[in-house]
């Protein structure tokens, strides 16, 4: 709470003024805005927030380093004596990890204090990049529109291929949309049984050269009754608005009414959910139930299939709506983001922050989860931790409950990298990463004497301000105070003299003495 604002405590308050109250030429760093999280390749916004005084028609200079490389640097004319102000900094990934970048305001001439003018920021750079595999029966029109679409995803990688069958591995593929594949020509037997023992998710785009039969037996959840692979219908789409698998606000209902039909296998469908489907046919002007767009899960493996051809179209409807291609192109992507993110479930995680401050605890927690997953702490879980001086500290999490814990107290400032290691049933699991620690020197942040701040709360409470030189002052001020009195209390405690040890013992010894005097002396 900023002290300015306490008022009416229930006692005086006395302030002693340190320092020097003067004011001196300072640019100081108040604070730096970002993401803690960016893409690999992107860029992504900085923004440093500057307080500047005493500095009018100054220049100031803003640096930032990732390391010890200057990577970017801007110069700003100072207007007045007291400015605040905020440069944005736009910066690129270009390597993934913990990445820590130090932001500097160059010292001016006659700045008394330096040492707010740096800060730091650290930031993960992920790469997110999917693989996305397009392999077609033979050239459409639907496959540029897919491509067009997929383009302007900077973290989508999309390869197009023939249907030329074991000429290619497709295992490291995040998604393979199959055009009208498997077909009577092109079962693509090698491509698809890898993808589904490799549980890579697919999109099947289900059309006229389709073989569907050898759709159906692959029991991945396309499940159409009329096996007539020549019987078609023109089809338009119906928006499910019970669909959750993602969000769909971002689709018009008109826009979805107006799109021209799709080329669509007659037949019912069976086993499907609801939530599950995107879109419903309506044949001629009849809404039904069989759909158009839909989703299925096997073996915990994401599969899509949009049963019919002419998407093309629907692109180019889109622009001819509304002058852009952003309802098709934002659809396609929802369905390939959802489809190509595999949430990847691991036996041994770690639960550690990027950075911390030099003057707080280091708590790490971790989990281990045996070949059921199920939460099991019987192993031990081992930390290495490594300073830039490559001095090693080692450490043994605490069992806690079914999970891990460790504290590793306060560490100096500095870059750190960390391994942790776990065995669980004779394979050894480890975990790797960096962390930083900052520096928390908050008094250096201001170092003027705050006159007005320190006035304002003596005042307010009854008391008084006084500099440093008239402690005495001080002193007398409290003694001549009526509501400021000594509190003296007492307390009687009785205690039986046989309860002191050793002055029990020294009785014994002198009755003793006596006796063994007495006896001497013939006295018994």
């Amino acid at each position: 709470q900023n002290p300015v604002y306490i008022k009416n405590l229930d006692f005086p308050v006395f302030t002693v003024l340190l320092g020097d109250s003067a004011q001196y030429p300072d640019v100081s760093i108040k604070n730096v805005v970002y993401n803690k999280l960016a893409f690999l390749n992107n860029n992504f916004p900085v923004k440093v927030d500057f307080l500047a005084k005493k500095l009018k028609d100054k220049q100031i200079t803003i640096n930032i380093y990732n390391g010890k490389n200057k990577i970017l640097s801007k110069t700003k004319r100072i207007k007045s004596n007291n400015q605040f102000g905020s440069e944005e900094f736009m910066l690129k990934s270009t390597e993934k990890g913990l990445q820590h970048y130090r932001i500097e305001i160059k010292p001016v001439e006659n700045e008394y204090n330096i040492k707010n003018n740096y800060s730091d920021a650290v930031i993960d750079i992920i790469d997110s990049r999917q693989k996305i595999l397009i392999i077609e029966n033979s050239p459409h029109p639907d496959i540029a529109a897919l491509r067009k679409a997929l383009s302007f995803n900077i973290n989508f990688n999309v390869d197009l291929k023939p249907n030329i069958d074991n000429s290619y591995d497709v295992s490291d593929y995040n998604l393979i949309i199959f055009h009208q594949l498997p077909s009577v020509s092109n079962s693509a037997v090698r491509a698809l049984k890898t993808a589904i023992v490799k549980q890579i998710p697919l999109l099947f785009i289900v059309g006229e050269q389709s073989d569907i039969n050898k759709i159906i037996n692959l029991d991945i959840g396309y499940a159409l009754q009329n096996k007539k692979t020549k019987s078609f219908d023109n089809a338009t789409p119906l928006l499910n608005n019970k669909f959750d698998i993602f969000s769909i606000d971002f689709i018009d209902n008109d826009f979805i009414k107006s799109l021209p039909p799709l080329r669509v296998p007659y037949g019912n469908f069976k086993n499907i959910d609801k939530s599950d489907e995107l879109m419903f046919q309506v044949i001629g002007n009849v809404k039904t139930s069989r759909p158009l767009v839909f989703f299925t899960k096997q073996n915990n493996t994401k599969y899509c299939f949009i049963n019919g051809t002419g998407i093309w179209r629907w692109r180019i409807n889109n622009y001819l709506q509304k002058q852009n291609f952003n309802e098709f192109d934002n659809l396609i992507n929802k369905i390939v983001k959802y489809l190509a993110i595999k949430v990847k479930k691991n036996q041994f995680d770690i639960e550690i922050n990027n950075f911390y401050y030099d003057n707080s605890q280091i708590i790490i927690s971790a989990q281990v989860y045996n070949s059921s997953y199920e939460l099991d702490n019987k192993n031990d879980v081992l930390l290495e931790v490594y300073n830039q001086k490559n001095k090693t500290y080692k450490y043994k999490f605490n069992k806690a409950q079914d999970f891990y814990k460790l504290n590793l107290g306060t560490l100096p400032k500095g870059d750190y990298t960390y391994k942790a290691s776990v065995t669980i049933d004779g394979k050894t699991y480890i975990k790797q990463g960096k962390f930083v620690v900052f520096s928390t020197n908050i008094e250096s942040l201001n170092t003027r004497a705050d006159y007005k701040t320190m006035f304002t709360l003596a005042n307010n409470n009854n008391g008084k301000l006084f500099f440093a030189k008239d402690l005495l002052k001080l002193k007398t001020e409290i003694n001549i105070n009526d509501n400021i009195k000594p509190i003296e209390k007492q307390k009687i405690q009785l205690n039986d003299l046989l309860n002191i040890k050793l002055l029990f013992f020294i009785i014994i010894l002198l009755i003793t003495i006596e006796w063994f005097y007495r006896k001497y002396l013939g006295a018994y």
